[in-house]
C-alpha cells in the first residue's frame, strides 16, 4: 500500500509540474511577439504597468517612446512580405542594442513598437531615441540584397515623477509620433505643453492624434 500511494504521489506531483510548466508557457506565448520575440501589446502593458507603480513609489522618472517604420506598406510592396518581416527584425535588433537589458520595448502591432525607459533623464533619453533612428537608417542600406533604405519616426513623451498611468504617456508619445510624421519622418519628436494641452482640450486648435495608417 505505502509503494502505491508513493507511485500515485510521485505521479500526482509530477503531472502537477507538468501542468504549471504549461500553463506558464501558454502565458508566455500569450505576451510574446513571435515574429521578433519582443512583448506583444498585452504583453507590453501589463510589464509597463507594473514598472510605471515601481518606479512611481521610488519618484523616478520614466520616458515612453513610441516608433513607426516609415513607409512600411511601401517596403512589403515593393520586396515582398520576407524582407518586410527581415526589416522588423532589424529594428528589433538596433532598439535593443540601444536599450538597457530592464528596460521595457514591445511590438504594438505592424510596423508600430513602443520601449519604456525607467529612472533616466529626458536629455539621456532623447539620445538613445536619436541612436535607435540613425542605426537602423543605417542598418536598412542592404536588406536581403536589396537597398531599402528604411527610416523610423519616434515619438517621445518623458514624465520626471512616474505619476502619470501608461495609457496617458502613450497618448502622448503617440502625438509627438504624429507631428514627427506631419514634419518630415525619419525624425525625433517630443510631447511639447502644446501637444499636453491638446489632448485634453477636444476644443483645441492643434489636430488629433494621428490614424493608424499603413505608412
Amino acid at each position: 500500500i505505502e509503494l502505491v500511494l508513493y507511485a500515485v504521489g510521485t505521479v500526482f506531483i509530477i503531472f502537477r509540474l507538468v501542468s504549471d510548466r504549461v500553463v506558464n508557457a501558454h502565458k508566455t506565448a500569450a505576451s510574446i511577439d513571435p515574429l521578433t520575440g519582443m512583448f506583444n501589446r498585452r504583453g507590453f502593458a501589463e510589464a509597463t504597468s507594473r514598472m510605471i507603480e515601481r518606479e512611481s513609489n521610488a519618484g523616478r522618472p520614466v520616458t515612453v517612446l513610441i516608433f513607426d517604420i516609415d513607409h512600411f506598406k511601401s517596403i512589403n510592396d515593393r520586396f515582398g512580405h520576407a524582407v518586410g518581416d527581415r526589416v522588423l527584425e532589424i529594428f528589433t535588433t538596433c532598439a535593443r542594442r540601444a536599450l538597457r537589458g530592464s528596460d521595457l520595448i514591445g511590438r504594438l502591432g505592424g510596423e508600430e513598437f513602443a520601449a519604456l525607459i525607467y529612472d533616466m533623464d529626458r536629455v539621456s533619453t532623447l539620445g538613445i531615441a536619436e541612436r535607435i533612428r540613425d542605426n537602423f537608417s543605417q542598418a536598412t542600406d542592404d536588406v536581403e540584397g536589396h537597398e531599402v533604405l528604411a527610416t523610423v519616426s519616434i515619438g517621445v513623451a518623458h514624465c520626471d515623477s512616474a505619476v502619470l498611468e501608461i495609457s496617458e504617456l502613450l497618448a502622448q508619445a503617440d502625438r509627438a509620433l504624429y507631428f514627427a510624421k506631419e514634419r518630415g519622418r525619419n525624425r525625433v519628436e517630443v510631447a511639447s505643453l502644446e501637444m499636453l494641452v491638446a489632448a485634453r482640450d477636444p476644443g483645441s486648435a492643434l489636430r488629433p492624434p494621428r490614424k493608424k495608417s499603413a505608412a
